[in-house]
């Protein structure tokens, strides 16, 4: 049997699992043969990341470009046999439709002053290929901001990994791994080369709740954790975010392992320390998206008690509260629906 045959035999049976450090080495050798250039591998790339994401099998990636399952496993592979400029050319106009429907507006998320901030260092992370950290209370919003930022700059260039609480080493390699789109039943040595193989220096890298590794870890495990992601750092070239409440900042930076981590800490060029409670102009564009007028009254003095406390994430969780509290009255939204919603809630609290 023909290796065309072969390649075809599995690419009409294979979905689309193909490990993410075998394409990029796939790349590199084209690049280097003169096959494609610098950005036809980022226009490949893309595509694929773009097929992996939305778990795709090869037969749906053949079809976005006009071309069969066969041809689409040749071309991650490396293994076209021929010219790649009409395949660029399908992968670009894929690449425009892609985008055209992914600029449709996200319902729900605003663009507060947290996210235009997450938004500025995280960019700044990737062009500049710069670490950088990011500190904040809980419940102010980073999370759900880092992840529109990976939303809105995905396929590949930005992957985002969530610390578990009590972390092992292993736990952290393999959420690092299955970004990567590499399988996590590689040994552990084998997943340290094939991670560094499979990032680039065009990518971005972001860890939430990196605090976690620090305050519910051994100090052996923290340690451990965090040199590797310096490594992965220096041995990669990508840019890198950490993002974690002030737990992280002051364990970085007068806790007790902060002399072990200083090669860590030394690395943070850019910083950035989030308010303990937004500014009232991000409330009031927040109540705007629910088409409420900014806040007075018992509902004010509500809010500001709620994001001491709390923070933003309840006072978004209230207004969607009021929100179905009016569609069952079949009314219009106003501040007493979010006065009423809260009083229930805290009757509900108190009830012995």
């Amino acid at each position: 049997m023909s290796k065309e045959d072969t390649d075809k035999i599995v690419a009409q049976s294979q979905r689309m699992s193909i490990p993410g450090d075998q394409v990029q080495t796939a790349l590199a050798r084209l690049l280097e043969d003169g096959e494609i250039t610098e950005a036809d591998k980022a226009e490949i790339w893309w595509f694929y990341s773009y097929c992996m994401d939305r778990s795709m099998t090869l037969e749906d990636a053949g079809k976005a470009i006009d071309k069969d399952a066969s041809t689409a496993y040749r071309l991650f592979m490396g293994r076209y046999g021929a010219r790649y400029d009409n395949l660029i050319e399908a992968v670009q106009r894929y690449h425009k439709l892609a985008d055209a429907r992914g600029n449709r507006k996200v319902i729900g998320f605003v663009e507060t002053s947290t996210w235009k901030k997450i938004d500025q260092v995280c960019r700044h992370a990737l062009v500049g290929q710069l670490p950088a950290f990011i500190f904040g209370d809980s419940q102010i919003g980073k999370t759900s901001c880092l992840m529109e930022f990976t939303r809105r700059n995905n396929h590949g260039q930005t992957k985002y990994i969530r610390m578990p609480a009590a972390p092992t080493f292993w736990q952290i390699q393999r959420e690092v791994a299955k970004a990567c789109y590499i399988s996590a039943k590689a040994s552990s040595s084998e997943i340290r080369t094939r991670v560094f193989d499979s990032i680039s220096d065009q990518m971005l890298l972001i860890f939430d709740e990196i605090h976690q590794p620090l305050i519910s870890s051994s100090n052996a495990t923290a340690v451990r954790i965090i040199e590797w992601l310096r490594e992965l750092y220096d041995r990669t070239g990508c840019g890198i975010v950490f993002c974690g409440t002030r737990v992280f900042r002051d364990e970085i930076e007068t806790g007790k392992l902060a002399l072990i981590l200083e090669q860590f800490r030394r690395r943070g060029i850019i910083r950035l320390q989030l308010p303990a409670t937004p500014p009232k102009a991000d409330i009031n564009k927040i109540a705007a998206a629910f088409g409420l007028p900014p806040p007075e009254g018992d509902a004010a003095d509500i809010i500001t008690q709620m994001l001491k406390q709390s923070g933003l994430g309840q006072f978004v969780k209230f207004l969607q509260s009021a929100s179905n509290l009016a569609a069952k009255q079949k009314k219009e939204m106003s501040w007493d629906h979010f006065v009423i919603a809260y009083d229930v809630i805290q009757k509900l609290s108190n009830k012995e």
